[in-house]
């Protein structure tokens, strides 16, 4: 059995499942969008030909991401995704085609009622012996980013504002791309739900687990972070009811390794969400996040909030064989895994 990592998870929120399935009776069937797919062609296939491919299908290409050499395909009306894939696959220039998988926020199990949870809100700070952290070390020198890709994050909050990535090759608001990237005003990163450049958070996930990560510390409000001083960087790919597609996370992960490639230190991805695997592993994804960490990015994912053994019950990604994956479970005040905590 695949050795899986185990840290703490403190206060994340909502975990994320796939669409339709609050708990799901048959966490086989997968969730995508339809007349949507995402295309691997063969390598040598140019660019004109993938665009001749797809239009002899009455298909276009939506998106090409390029750090990962995928392409996000819109498939003609009345067209099958199945039917699609099945012609798809048997194409010697296509290497994989696989559905748009869809994922959504779950509401996390409420917290205890006892009076030290009560008391003592940040009380899994402790438990991983922050403060001795801080203490011996500090609380960051600021030099790290943290991608949180998620619901996006509320730039402007007090506890936050100071602790946003800003993007030191965009000037803001004159409506340029200046660092000629693909992204207008792209000052604190993207948004791959509405497709533009402002990742502000319309449903609050992203925000909380932006604070657990890089809250400001020791500036008498609101709470700490784990890192009093880290970077985050927001990419929202979630939208405001908590939903997000294969496309729209893979948009991401291209984003944040060209600019790591272009020399931003990102160092971890924050990804507090994930679904029940379907008939087949996402390849799409699991490249995506493979590239991260091929360029250097630690890829942290939530187990999940059904307390099942994911190494049975795989819930991507998770459950991926990728070297660059730390899966987080949840834990309560005693360190025992919390009773609602995937494994």
């Amino acid at each position: 059995m695949r050795r899986l990592v185990v840290l703490i998870a403190i206060s994340l929120g909502v975990w994320l499942t796939p669409l339709g399935g609050q708990q799901q009776a048959d966490p086989s069937a997968g969730r995508y969008v339809p007349g949507e797919i995402i295309v691997k062609f063969a390598r040598g296939v140019s660019a004109a030909r993938r665009n001749t491919l797809m239009a002899a299908r009455s298909s276009t290409i939506l998106r090409r991401f390029s750090e990962l050499d995928l392409d996000h395909v819109r498939l003609p009306a009345g067209r099958s995704v199945a039917a699609a894939l099945a012609e798809l696959r048997a194409n010697p220039e296509i290497e994989f085609a696989q559905p748009n998988y869809i994922y959504e926020a779950v509401t996390e199990p409420g917290p205890p009622n006892d009076p030290r949870w009560l008391d003592d809100s940040l009380w899994g700070l402790k438990k991983i012996a922050a403060r001795e952290a801080w203490q011996a070390y500090g609380g960051g020198n600021g030099s790290v980013i943290v991608a949180d890709i998620d619901t996006g994050v509320m730039y402007t909050h007090p506890d936050l504002a100071a602790n946003m990535w800003h993007n030191p090759g965009e000037i803001a608001g004159n409506g340029t791309d200046d660092d000629l990237n693909g992204y207008v005003d792209d000052v604190y990163g993207i948004d791959t739900v509405n497709h533009d450049s402002n990742p502000m958070d319309d449903q609050g996930h992203g925000t909380h687990t932006s604070g657990t990560i890089a809250a400001v510390g020791n500036n008498g409000i609101g709470v700490a972070g784990v890192n009093w001083n880290a970077k985050i960087l927001a990419c929202k790919s979630f939208d405001a009811t908590g939903v997000g597609s294969d496309a729209a996370i893979i948009q991401c992960f291209n984003y944040i390794v060209a600019l790591r490639n272009r020399g931003e230190n990102i160092r971890v991805s924050s990804n507090s969400w994930g679904g029940y695997r379907g008939g087949s592993i996402s390849q799409a994804l699991k490249n995506a996040v493979d590239a991260a960490g091929n360029v250097g990015i630690l890829n942290v994912f939530s187990a999940g909030n059904d307390g099942r053994n994911i190494d049975v019950t795989p819930f991507d990604p998770a459950s991926f064989p990728s070297s660059s994956v730390v899966s987080v479970a949840a834990s309560d005040q005693s360190d025992n895994r919390a009773s609602f905590s995937n494994y």
